[in-house]
């Protein structure tokens, strides 16, 4: 038995850092895009964050093996999770849009 405990591997003497930077830096960098106040703030810190984490869990799938692409399954499966990604994005980014763009008289009493 080694003396001292295994040293992680470098990419992920790397990787953490960067992330913890990352939810640091992009939720100031939504703000900085949006406003303190802005109707997108909300939307560029959800899909900023959300995509930070959904890209971790997909090199995670690939790294861990869990997902081979050459197999045709997992690749219709991987392409299937990040275009979903981006429709959602993109639906979500329209209505916020129309929300917006839209003029909304009230309800008449």
């Amino acid at each position: 038995m080694p003396d001292h405990p295994p040293r992680p591997p470098w990419p992920a003497m790397i990787a953490v850092p960067v992330v913890i930077f990352l939810c640091w830096a992009l939720p100031r960098l939504a703000v900085q895009l949006g406003g303190i106040e802005g109707p997108w703030t909300p939307f560029l810190y959800q899909y900023f964050l959300g995509g930070l984490v959904f890209a971790i869990g997909l090199v995670v799938i690939r790294v861990s093996g869990a997902c081979d692409f050459r197999r045709p399954g997992d690749r219709t499966w991987f392409t299937a999770l990040v275009l979903g990604y981006v429709a959602y994005a993109l639906m979500h980014g329209t209505v916020t849009w129309l929300a917006y763009a839209i003029p909304f008289k009230g309800v008449q009493g």
